[in-house]
């Protein structure tokens, strides 16, 4: 978890030769999911690398259509499905954790923009005498 500090410095009056200031300092401990959102990315770059190599590629534009009777067995069948259905569920796993990486990442944007508007405000407020 890291903490980011704001620190702003006002000049009540004209600064005298003893150049007095004072210091207003705003914490904030929100930590940022980079990390998941890299591991999720992750994930998804693993997901599409893999779906394009087993479904996509280069073709043979130039074969022609041929007709060949072949059987697969039932287990084949089953264990394809399988495959299918795991990464199917693969899928909406991944898709609901950048969701959530999202989010997460809206909240932390939001947080810090209140820090930064609250600190705009407490300098404002020390500038005009308040």
């Amino acid at each position: 978890m890291s903490d980011y500090t704001t620190t702003i410095t006002s000049t009540d009056k004209p600064a005298p030769r003893s150049g007095h200031t004072s210091t207003h300092v705003a914490s904030s401990g929100s930590s940022s999911s980079t990390g998941v959102a890299l591991i999720v990315g992750g994930l998804v770059v693993a997901f599409g690398v893999l779906a394009f190599a087993i479904f996509g590629g280069d073709a043979d534009t130039n074969a022609t259509a041929t007709s060949a009777d072949i059987e697969t067995p039932a287990e084949v069948e089953q264990a394809a499905e399988g495959a299918a259905a795991a990464v199917e569920n693969a899928a909406e796993e991944t898709g609901a954790a950048i969701e959530g990486a999202a989010e997460a990442t809206g909240d932390a944007a939001a947080g810090a923009a209140a820090a930064v508007e609250d600190a705009a405000e407490d300098a404002a407020n020390s500038v005009s005498g308040n």
